[in-house]
């Protein structure tokens, strides 16, 4: 059975119905393994990431508005096609707003992490929307202004802003955060070296951000065997 994916209008049975569907071709027997991986406030039908971005594509050719209009209360994979179909948005305000929407029900790291919002054309507009989150009360939320962030990373007028924001995560106590945070810092030293070489010498963000963005660049074929050995002397 197909499910018509390009809409006039999507309501909230059609929504239901699309949950049901999901559910219909889901791998049962992977559900158990992706619980414990994504950790997930919602419930998991088992799909893959390919086929659910294929769903995505379909959508946003349609009224792809209402279908994100009905974001609460479904599936992981319905929200995940909703941050797919998000992501393919080419209005950036419109794209933010939806965004905004999508974090009041993001529960894990996968439902952040597959985000993407191009930083061409509103590099300010959307750094200042990353400070933002990261400043937020909700643990996702700081992990989606860190994710954002990545898009920076290769533009050097940014960089010592990204190491003001890390070194404000000093007391950050969730680990979903903290990863993300190491996450970038490693990024940044495979794509600045010396301007983050610099930073590691005198950071003042936490330890355990510092100790795996060591970790991660130590596992990083992008980074030198000589490089691997002078970061150990910088572990807290």
């Amino acid at each position: 059975m197909e499910f018509k994916l390009i809409r006039d209008n999507w309501d909230r049975q059609s929504i239901i119905e699309f949950d049901k569907y999901l559910s219909s071709i889901g791998n049962k027997e992977s559900v158990p393994f992706e619980e414990k991986i994504v950790l997930s406030k919602h419930k998991i039908h088992g799909i893959s990431a390919k086929i659910l971005r294929q769903f995505a594509k379909e959508i946003i050719k349609g009224n792809f508005i209402s279908f994100l209009n009905n974001m609460s209360g479904i599936s992981y994979e319905f929200l995940i096609i909703c941050g797919y179909v998000i992501s393919l948005i080419r209005d950036f305000d419109l794209q933010i707003k939806y965004l905004n929407e999508y974090l009041k029900f993001a529960s894990c790291w996968a439902e952040t992490d597959i985000i993407k919002v191009k930083t061409k054309n509103n590099e300010e507009k959307l750094f200042n929307i990353a400070k933002n989150y990261i400043s937020s009360g909700e643990t996702f939320a700081r992990r989606m202004g860190l994710v954002l962030l990545f898009g920076y990373v290769n533009n050097i007028i940014f960089v010592n802003r990204i190491f003001d924001i890390l070194d404000s995560l000093l007391n950050e106590k969730e680990y979903y955060v903290n990863m993300a945070g190491a996450w970038l810092l490693a990024e940044l030293f495979i794509k600045q070296r010396d301007i983050t070489l610099n930073y590691f010498n005198d950071s003042k963000t936490n330890s355990f951000i510092i100790n795996k963005a060591i970790q991660k660049c130590r596992d990083s074929y992008r980074v030198s065997a000589t490089d691997k050995e002078l970061l150990l002397s910088f572990k807290v």
